[in-house]
């Protein structure tokens, strides 16, 4: 809940500084927010998402939905979601949550789970180093391959529910 409260503070703050007359800010369009966030922040990006309709698209990189309140769960996405992950976590509980989020979802939802990928190869880390694959932080998946895909489903998403015609 603070990370949720800290996204619609900053999302607030903005819209106070757009009123402002600030020219840099006047520039960028806060009807077109869309959120994106790794492991608890992929979490974050949901729970933000269902509670404040300002943030109109959501992606969550192998998201840790464990956290977030079932009542949300329960209410589901309102907006476009797209989760990218791993194929399976250790505690089911997680895909249990995110399959009854989408089932309660009345905007597009989709769940993408890559073979051959691990919770860090979402992060930064693996795709700057192999030192994470020595130590089983990042899957087989060639990180170049990884990143194209994540790269080009992004954009699409982005591309699709954010941009104006």
């Amino acid at each position: 809940n603070t990370r949720i409260a800290d996204l619609i503070f900053v999302l607030d703050y903005l819209e106070i500084i757009q009123n402002n007359d600030d020219i840099f800010w006047k520039q960028v369009d806060l009807t077109q927010v869309g959120v994106m966030g790794h492991s608890f922040g992929g979490g974050t990006a949901i729970g933000v998402s269902i509670k404040d309709t300002r943030f109109i698209a959501c992606i969550a990189l192998d998201g840790w939905l464990e956290p977030i309140e079932e009542s949300l769960i329960n209410q589901g996405m309102n907006s476009p979601f797209l989760f990218i992950g791993r194929s399976k976590w250790d505690e089911p509980l997680n895909y249990e949550n995110l399959d009854k989020l989408i089932a309660n979802s009345t905007a597009p939802a989709e769940k993408l789970l890559l073979e051959g990928t691990q919770h860090f190869d979402y992060a930064d880390i693996p795709h700057f180093t192999s030192v994470s694959s020595k130590i089983g932080l990042s899957g087989s998946i060639p990180s170049s391959e990884l990143l194209d895909t994540m790269n080009t489903r992004i954009i699409s998403f982005f591309g699709e529910y954010l941009q104006k015609d």
